[in-house]
Parts: structure tokens; sequence; C-alpha cells
């Protein structure tokens, strides 16, 4: 976007790029894809990203046998549900049915425009459509919603969550957004001023390290020390607000290559375990 664009954005158009993930031409999904049931799942978008709450269809994708237990794969923001693909082969050996989604306005998915709010209620939509759901694992903004699911609903019969380079608040990222902008500070807290009126609430209502967890669901959380999107300081403030949180810590793997290492795809799956 060029500057002059940015110069010409109004607060309300702000807080609506904000909300609009760019889909970075045709995702290429991996080729255990192939081998998944498609199915689209129907999806009201959370009432307070638009009052109207816009009906949108989630690709969603499933393998392995419909009657064992699911675990739901979450990705990240602008990115789409190939980039989980890793875990979907050692999780249908350990005998879970594997299912993961493009969230609303992602990969193949229907809509515009998307927030956290809307990948925790796909996730809530497809462990209704799929249960049981025992085990989420998330990355990035699909961490920061499998989190915000787990508080927010009654836990059975989810029982493990796994949160990759996480995000404890979603204040940090805006005001990321506004310096990559060149807001002033008065325009900034106008941004954050629009955000909470579009979304009800002040932005610090989104932090999850502030949320109330079941203590009877574990909880790993692998971060990067050296994750340059989501800085190693929201692993250890989401450990310190999570009781039954242990954290993994990585070096060298960023934010990204994380989704690829064998060693910590393998390490989730032991965290697992079997159904």
């Amino acid at each position: 976007m060029s500057d002059a664009v940015i110069a010409d954005l109004t607060i309300p158009q702000a807080v609506d790029l904000f909300l609009t993930p760019a889909r970075r031409g045709e995702a290429t999904y991996p080729e255990v894809f192939e081998q998944a049931t498609l199915l689209r799942v129907p999806y009201r978008q959370r009432v307070f990203l638009r009052p109207e709450g816009e009906a949108v269809e989630v690709q969603a994708y499933a393998w392995g046998p419909a009657q064992a237990p699911g675990v739901l794969l979450v990705h990240g923001w602008e990115s789409h549900a190939g980039r989980m693909g890793g875990f979907v082969e050692p999780l249908l050996r350990q005998g879970y049915r594997v299912l993961a989604f493009d969230a609303p306005a992602h990969g193949r998915s229907g809509g515009r425009q998307a927030s956290m709010a809307d990948f925790a209620g796909a996730i809530e939509a497809l462990s209704s459509r799929f249960a049981p759901v025992v085990g989420l694992i998330g990355h990035s903004l699909g961490g920061g919603a499998a989190l915000w699911h787990l508080a927010h609903t009654p836990a059975a019969p989810l029982r493990k969550v796994v949160a990759l380079g996480a995000p404890a608040r979603i204040a940090d990222p805006l005001r990321g957004f506004a310096r990559a902008l060149g807001l002033s500070r008065e325009a900034t807290a106008e941004l954050f001023a629009a955000f909470e009126q579009r979304f009800g609430q002040p932005v610090e209502f989104f932090g999850i390290d502030r949320l109330r967890f079941p203590p009877e669901v574990e909880v790993l959380l692998v971060h990067d020390r050296e994750d340059d999107v989501i800085p190693y300081a929201h692993a250890e403030a989401l450990q310190g607000g999570i009781p039954a949180a242990r954290l993994q810590s990585t070096t060298g793997l960023g934010h990204r290559a994380i989704l690829k290492e064998e060693s910590v795809i393998a390490q989730v799956a032991r965290f697992l375990g079997g159904p």
C-alpha cells in the first residue's frame, strides 16, 4: 500500500484494513490434503464484527474414521489449513480423526474480513459439527483463538490444547499495525477507540492472558525465542496466566518454521498421546 493511500485512510477504514487479511495468491496445500474429505460448513460471523452477522461457508477438511475422537488444527492470520499439514499423519497414526479448516476470509473459505472472535467461532462450530473434538492445535492467532475457545466453553470433551507462537494480547498487534501506518499517538488512540466501538469492548478485553482456564485441560505452549512476529514475552505471559500450561521453548525457528520442525511435531504428538 502506498504512503498516499495510507495518508488518506480514515480511522474506521484503518479498522477495516486491520480486519481484512491478504489472500496471498492461490493457497498451496500439501499432498495429504488430496486424501481429505472436503466439507463446506455454514458459519455466521460474530455479530460484533458486523451488526448483521454475515453468513459465510467455511472450508473444512477431515481425515480418519468418523467415530474416532477428533483433533482440530487451527492456522494463523493470513494463512490457511495447509500450513498445519505436518500434524495430520502423526495424529492419524495415533488413532485420532484429524480435522482442519480455512478460517473465514482465508484459504478456500468465504468472507472478506475476520477477527480472532471469528477464528474462535469457527472452532466452536466445527467442534459441534464433528464432536467429540478432544484436542486443539493452533498456530499464531489460531493458537490464541484455541485458548479463547477453551476459556469460553465447557471443557468437556476437550482434554488438551497446543498453542504454537500464540499471542497473549491483541493490543500489541494493533499497536504494531498503527506503527506500520505511521499513525501519531493521538491517531493511535483514536484507532483503539474505533476498535472498541466496532467490537463493543476495549482491546484489552481480548487479552488471552487475563482469562480463566479450566484446570483439568492440559495446555502446551510452544514458542521460539527468536519469534519476530509474536515476541517470546507473550508465551511467558500466557504461561503465567494458565495454571495447567507448560512452556516448551525453541531457538532459531522463528514464527513459521516451527510448524515444519519434525521435533516440534513429534513433541506435540506425544503431548496429545492416544485417544
